[in-house]
């Protein structure tokens, strides 16, 4: 998507997120957390959490429990 000049919304991040979650690819999921970081791209509350589904599926409960900390509306 980017090398055809898409930028990816905050649907398309948490599909992507999910999908990392479901298949265990922590590499992948990083590097998607790292490009929001990197670009300052503001996420919900639902790609957050799939934020934290990932982390948390891949055994990273450090950073799962960082994610779960910086949301601030919790339903």
């Amino acid at each position: 998507m980017l090398e055809m000049g898409i930028e990816p919304n905050k649907f398309i991040i948490s599909s992507l997120l999910t999908a990392c979650a479901h298949l265990a690819a922590l590499v992948l999921g990083t590097q998607i957390h790292a490009y929001t970081v990197k670009r300052s791209y503001p996420l919900d509350v639902a790609a957050k959490n799939s934020l934290l589904t990932m982390y948390s599926c891949c055994g990273c409960i450090v950073e799962a429990v960082r994610v779960f900390d910086s949301i601030k509306a919790r339903a």
